[in-house]
Order: structure tokens, then sequence, then C-alpha cells
């Protein structure tokens, strides 16, 4: 949308005050009341479609956001099974696409001055952001009035646009995960303590339980369900060592200075969020930030068997009163366990009156009611995406298929619907496979499929670059086709051709 054009719809919209008032005669007939009703009716579609309008636009500028880089949009995934920026141009138009860092080490205003800078280099540019960089792109185009001309339109990924509460209490989560996590080791290695003493009993005083397996199987339930179990938080540990973090507190300069402004209403903006249940939502998080959002079903598994397992570790150890410290270690870290979904919510949504968790929808680290735009003005798409949390929303198929209907909306341009793909290209040779000596002969290449028109190479018994070859022969062989089409496909055959050695008899 060019700036004219949005000048032009934001007149009309400021016209809409003007229709109703109310007219110099005492009494307005019903003819004029119907025409100024006409009139604004026209005026809300004329708008409408301004607002829609597809933009004019020559970038598309994607913003990563805290503790990652710029080449979380240039990665391959599994969901994807291409990269971020690839799977988008299958359906929208991207012109040319750019990555400018965010650079995590960096503050909220530096990176401000950053992306302010890069568009200087020229171009109008839809920004795509997610998390921080949601927030530079707003910044970039509020503070730099400009540059203004070169930003067109904004999409906001999982932007924490009113702050998130787990900027304010991440220190306090940070110190939990490491508690937690140290527990688990503890149980995990009294867990190893245990295990040898189990085997002692079984081998000593009860060695007929061998035979049947019953030791054995009770052993390798202790060390197979609870040694290997692939619980390590230390991963969520990353984002709060993004300096950055600190501007994304509800209470910051940042967040404040953005919310006090609406210049970013004059373009057109999409906004979209996850929103993911409360339990096991810190695992869910912990495999995206692994790029294994596959696997967290088994980690759910793991975190089952964990639990399970440190609660027979704790009565074993209680039972066996010698044992009483290493049930004791596995009691802590069963109830830090049980406890992770309680306070990474409590961490991120924050508690109410009565010190109670705040159970509102969130993405995992943005709660969904911090993740709205301060003002609608200008706002083409608003849309939450389910089980799509805020470290997973760019590299699935749910979260970008969201992303591409709200850059569409914001009017980029649709991809169109590309022809099918030709039919795979197919080749046989047909002709006699078997033939006299010193026959004359011929075979054809049949083929079907590609892109035409093809081209052809005859070799082994008999040479070409025609559709067909002929030739006759005293000994028996392989005939080869290969055939290319247009676009470089390959398609192969081969016929096995037998000479009869009958020479130039017709009966043999």
């Amino acid at each position: 949308m060019s700036i004219s054009v949005q000048r032009q719809s934001a007149q009309s919209a400021f016209k809409f005050s003007k229709v109703f008032k109310a007219p110099n005669e005492p009494r307005a007939n019903l003819s004029r009341v119907l025409r100024r009703l006409a009139r604004v009716l026209l005026l809300f579609a004329i708008a409408s479609a301004q607002l829609h309008a597809q933009l004019s636009y020559d970038h598309t500028s994607f913003l990563n956001g805290t503790a990652s880089d710029s080449t979380i949009w240039t990665r391959s995934y599994a969901d994807l099974q291409t990269t971020t920026s690839a799977y988008l141009s299958q359906r929208v138009v991207l012109r040319i696409p750019g990555y400018p860092n965010v650079d995590s080490l960096k503050r909220y205003s530096g990176l401000v001055s950053d992306i302010a800078a890069y568009l200087t280099l020229g171009g109008q540019h839809v920004l795509v952001g997610h998390s921080l960089g949601s927030l530079v792109a707003r910044g970039t185009y509020i503070d730099n009035p400009g540059i203004r001309p070169d930003v067109v339109a904004i999409v906001a990924l999982t932007a924490p646009h009113q702050g998130t509460r787990l900027a304010d209490n991440f220190v306090t989560l940070r110190s939990f995960l490491r508690d937690m996590q140290r527990r688990i080791d503890d149980a995990k290695t009294a867990i190893a303590i245990e295990t040898a003493v189990l085997i002692n009993l079984f081998s000593v005083f009860i060695p007929e339980h061998r035979a049947t397996g019953l030791g054995p199987s009770l052993v390798a339930f202790m060390l197979i369900n609870t040694w290997n179990i692939p619980i390590d938080v230390n991963n969520l540990n990353q984002f709060g060592a993004a300096p950055a973090v600190a501007d994304q507190s509800p209470d910051s300069a940042a967040i404040l200075h953005l919310n006090a402004r609406y210049d970013d209403g004059a373009i057109p903006r999409a906004n979209i969020y996850g929103t993911i249940p409360f339990r096991n939502a810190a695992l869910r998080l912990l495999e995206s930030s692994r790029d294994r959002d596959a696997d967290f079903p088994s980690l759910v598994r793991w975190r089952n068997i964990g639990q399970s397992a440190f609660s027979a570790c704790k009565w074993f150890g209680y039972v066996t009163i010698v044992q009483w410290t290493l049930g004791r270690r596995c009691a802590y870290a069963r109830k830090t366990l049980a406890r992770l979904d309680d306070r990474w919510a409590r961490y991120v949504n924050g508690w109410d009156a009565n010190g109670n968790t705040r159970y509102v929808p969130f993405d995992g680290v943005v709660a969904n009611e911090r993740s709205r735009y301060p003002t609608t003005n200008g706002l083409a798409f608003d849309q939450p995406v389910p089980l799509i949390n805020h470290l997973n929303i760019y590299k699935t198929r749910a979260g970008l298929d969201q992303a591409a209907n709200g850059m569409l909306q914001v009017g980029m341009e649709r991809v169109g619907n590309p022809p099918p793909p030709p039919p795979t290209l197919t080749a046989s040779i047909s002709g006699p496979d078997a033939v006299n000596n010193d026959w004359y002969s011929t075979w054809f290449a049949e083929v079907s499929g590609g892109t035409p028109p093809y081209s052809y190479g005859w070799s082994g018994l008999f040479y070409g670059y025609n559709s067909s070859v002929s030739g006759s022969t005293s000994a028996s062989g392989d005939l080869i086709l290969d055939v290319y089409d247009a676009v470089g496909a390959h398609a192969s055959a081969t016929k096995f051709v037998t000479a009869t050695g009958c020479g130039g008899q017709e009966i043999c």
C-alpha cells in the first residue's frame, strides 16, 4: 500500500464524522438521510478496499527474536521439510527476502538503530518479526519518521507487545530450574546406588530368582527407565541470558514507550501468536528450543516414568531405613518435577492478589493477553494458533500457515496457482526381441510424461539420435535407450535382443 493510498484511507475515515452533522433545516427528510447513509456505506467500502489493497513492496525482511539469530529463517525444519522463508514463498510473493540480524547481545535501543540503518539501504519493506524482532520492527517505524515510507507493513509472530512477566521473573525461574535439574541428577545417582543394592539382594538372599528373570527385570526397570531419563532443562535458561530481556518487562521503558505511541497504526499489520496447555508447557518449549518438536510426546512419557521411578525410589529408601537419605533425594526430585507446570505458568502469567497462579492462555513465554497490539487501528489480522508455542511458530506448518494468511491480509501478493508438475518421464523400447542374422530390423522409442520435446540417444547394439533406430546384427546384446526432456529430466530403457544365427534363411 503506497503512502498516498494510506493517507487517502485515513482522510476518508475522518470524513465519517462529518457525514452525520445535523443539516441546517430543522428536519431532515427521509431521502437526505438515505443519501447520507449510502455515502457512509460507500466510504466504508472504499476504506476497506484500500486497507486490503495490494502493497507496493520490494523486500520482505525477517527479524529474529531473543536468544536466536537470523539463521532461524533460513534453517531447514523437519515439519516443513524446507526452510521457513522457502515455505512461506510457496504462498506469498516475498520479492527480495532479507535477514538483518537482531543481535541478542544488544539492548532494544541499539537494535532499533541497527534495523533503521538497514532500511536506509533502500526499497520498501514488509517487516516480519518473531518475538523481540516484532518490537524492534514497531520501534523502528515509530522512532524514525524519516524511514517510514520504507516500511509498508509489519507482521508480528508471538510478540510481547504488552511485555512479558517472564522478563521480571526469570532470575527466580532460573534458580528454580537449576534446583530442579540438580535434584533430578541427585535422584538418578540415588537410583543407581539403590539398583546396586537390589542386585546384591537378589544375588545373595534369593539367588534362585535370577533364573526366573525377576531380579534382572527389576534392575532393568530401575536402570533403563530412570538413569537414562532425558530431562535436562538447562536449555531453557538461554532466554534470560540476552540483555534485551529486561526491555521486554511490562514496566520497561521500551514497552511503555511503544505502547504510548500509535504511529504504526498508519500501516497494515498482522498479529499471530500461539496458545498451549499449561500441562507440560515447559517440556514443549524445551523440545522446541532443540528443534525436536516431534519428540515432545516421548519426553512427556519420560517425565511420567521419572515421577513414578522417583516415587518408587523414595519409598524403597524409606522402607529400608538405611537408604533414607537416598529416598529423600528422590522425594525432592519428584516434588520439583511435579511443580514444574505450575511454576512455569506462574512465572509467565504472574499471580493474583491472593498469591495464586494466574491460569490465563499463553504461548509458554508470553500471556496471550500481552500479545495484543496496543491499538487495533490498522490491524488487518489477529489470530491465535492452537498448540503452537513461542519457540516453534516459525518452524511448523500450522504456525507459518497463519503467518502466510497474515501476510496476505496486509496486502502482500499471493503466489498464483502453479501448474501441476508434469507426469514422470518414462521410456520403453518396442520392436523384436529376437532377429535372424543379418536381417534388417527397427526399434522405436516409446516415451510418455515429462516436458516435450525429447532428445534421444541409442547405444549398445546400435547407435543413433532419433526416436527410432534400425540395423542388423549377428550377435546378441543389449539395446539401450536414453531420453531427456526439455527441462533435463532423464529416463532410460534396455531391451535384450537375441540373434538366432539363421543367417539369411527364412525358416531355421
